[in-house]
């Protein structure tokens, strides 16, 4: 999931993929698509979580600029 700090976040976010298993000793990558309102500017600043139920949660830190 995603938690933005301030309201200038993304309008729509997108993942490869929400739901898999992984055996222990296996990784997978996940591509995150986020579409910002047409001409916007700025900072966008938030943390991806990612977690399972037999494992501890990852915050991922976000930081984007925009021109």
């Amino acid at each position: 999931r995603a938690e933005w700090t301030d309201g200038n976040s993304p309008y729509l976010v997108m993942y490869s993929d929400n739901f898999f298993d992984l055996l222990p000793g296996e990784s997978k990558a996940i591509t995150v698509e986020m579409f910002l309102p047409h001409r916007h500017s700025g900072k966008v600043l938030g943390t991806f979580v990612v977690g399972g139920t037999n494992v501890e949660s990852r915050n991922i830190p976000v930081d984007i600029t925009s021109e």
